[in-house]
C-alpha cells in the first residue's frame, strides 16, 4: 500500500490586491476541499494519506492512515481550520522533511507566494530522498487579470493603504508581473523535475483530480 502525503494550505491575509472580500475565504475553502477531495481519492484508490498544514511553520500532522475512520478525521481538521495571517512554505516544508524518511508522493496546495528560493531549498530536501512532488497552485482570476470594471481600490494589507485606479491603465503591467509570478516557480519546477499545475478557482475540483491522476499515472512509487 503505497502512502501520500498531503500538505494542506491556508492563504495568508497580508497581501496586496484587489479588495475582493470573498477571494481569500473562498481560495482558503477550496484549498480545504480539494485537500479533502483528494483525500478520499487517495483512500479509494487503497492508498494511505496524511496532513500537514501550516502557515510560518507547521500547525498540525495527522500521520498516515488508510480506514474510513483516519478520513473523517482529517475532514474534520480541514473543516475546523481558521486561516492564519500569514503562511510560509519553505519553514513548513524544511519540519515536514523530520516526519516522513520513506519515499512518498508529496501534494503541495498552496498560492505560492513565498520565497522562491527558499521554498525549492528547502524541496531539495525530498527530491534527495527521491520523493515524487507534485505542486497544485491555486489561482484567483484577480491574481492573473484585473476584473472588468471601471475603477477598482486596492488595499496594502501591511501598510494599510488605499489606492483607487482604473484597472485598463495598469492592465498590462499587472498581467506581466501575474505572469513572472507564475513562471518563476514554474522554470524552477520544471528544472527539478517536479510536477506543477494550477488549480483556477473556476473549475477547482476537474483542475486538481486531472492533475493528480496524470501525476500518480506517471510516477515510478509502488502501488503495492
Amino acid at each position: 500500500m503505497a502512502r501520500k502525503i498531503v500538505c494542506g494550505w491556508a492563504p495568508g491575509k497580508r497581501r496586496q490586491t484587489i479588495h475582493c472580500p470573498s477571494c481569500f475565504e473562498s481560495k482558503y475553502a477550496l484549498a480545504a476541499k480539494i485537500a479533502a477531495a483528494l483525500s478520499y481519492l487517495m483512500n479509494h484508490q487503497g492508498d494511505k494519506v496524511a496532513l500537514v498544514l501550516f502557515a510560518e511553520t507547521m500547525k498540525h500532522f495527522m500521520a498516515a492512515g488508510g480506514t474510513r475512520s483516519h478520513l473523517h478525521n482529517l475532514v474534520a481538521e480541514l473543516e475546523s481550520v481558521v486561516p492564519p495571517s500569514t503562511t510560509g512554505i519553505a519553514n513548513a516544508l524544511v519540519e515536514c522533511s523530520s516526519l516522513f524518511k520513506k519515499r512518498e508522493r508529496l501534494v503541495v496546495l498552496s498560492d505560492f507566494r513565498d520565497d522562491t528560493a527558499k521554498t525549492f531549498e528547502a524541496l531539495s530536501r525530498f527530491l534527495h530522498q527521491k520523493f515524487e512532488i507534485l505542486f497544485l497552485l491555486i489561482v484567483h482570476p484577480h491574481e492573473v487579470d484585473l476584473p472588468g470594471v471601471h475603477g477598482a481600490r486596492f488595499h496594502n494589507m501591511e501598510m494599510h493603504e488605499v489606492v483607487e485606479v482604473e484597472p485598463k491603465e495598469i492592465r498590462a503591467a499587472y498581467r506581466d508581473s501575474a505572469r513572472q509570478r507564475t513562471d518563476t516557480p514554474a522554470h524552477e519546477a520544471y528544472n527539478r523535475h517536479i510536477n506543477r499545475s494550477l488549480v483556477r478557482t473556476k473549475r477547482p475540483y476537474l483542475d486538481a483530480t486531472e492533475a493528480y491522476m496524470v501525476f500518480r499515472g506517471r510516477n515510478t512509487l509502488s502501488t503495492r
